[in-house]
């Protein structure tokens, strides 16, 4: 079973402008870097803040890249994509890859990217990508154990000092938007294949 969010992935028009409003305002500070994609810190919150595509382009989910590298995964692959500034990848840390990729799959999910181990000199990652229930949102499934770097393979480090005065720790929780009626069917998925249960958020929520 998923054992926590290892990041979150936005997609956004301007990486440098969304950076400085994390760093600035937030206190976020530069985990690591490559092409078009910044990691940024605050407490244990960590977020993948990757450009947005601008033209038509490969139609994959995820670029495989050279050597031993963590893979693109893009938002709206091959096409301009439409929405705006957005969490599109939740990250999962796993124990156990390719187990929770095959419930997942047997729960409805379409595997993008099969289970898979990135080697590199820090350690080997194990990963796979897969849909969600919901519209726009895929997880990627890691784990982590054997690798020491800061991130994951392909991203240069940066020396990362978090700013005291912010305060951020951790991320509470995830809002996903739904239509109408959707909400019990990716609570069953959830449960069925991460373990989670619901979370009454006030004394008059029913079951």
């Amino acid at each position: 079973m998923p054992g926590y969010v290892h990041h979150v992935q936005w997609s956004v028009a301007d990486v440098q402008k969304c950076l400085q409003n994390l760093t600035l305002q937030f206190g976020f500070c530069v985990l690591g870097v490559r092409d078009g994609e910044v990691v940024v810190r605050a407490g244990q919150t960590v977020f993948l803040i990757s450009q947005k595509e601008t033209r038509r382009g490969d139609r994959s989910d995820a670029q495989p890249l050279p050597g031993t590298a963590y893979p693109r995964i893009r938002c709206c692959p091959g096409r301009e994509c439409c929405h705006g500034d957005s969490v599109f990848n939740v990250c999962l840390e796993v124990d156990s890859v390719k187990s929770t990729c095959r419930t997942m799959e047997e729960n409805g999910s379409t595997v993008i990217m099969s289970p898979q181990t990135i080697p590199s000199p820090l350690g080997p990652v194990d990963f796979a990508l897969v849909t969600s229930p919901c519209d726009n949102v895929v997880h990627s499934l890691v784990n982590t154990q054997q690798f020491k770097g800061q991130f994951l393979p392909g991203f240069t480090e940066e020396t990362c000092v978090t700013e005291d005065r912010i305060g951020l720790t951790y991320m509470d929780h995830i809002t996903y938007v739904c239509r109408e009626g959707e909400s019990q069917a990716i609570l069953d998925w959830y449960g069925e294949t991460c373990g989670m249960v619901r979370f009454m958020i006030n004394k008059e929520e029913g079951e």
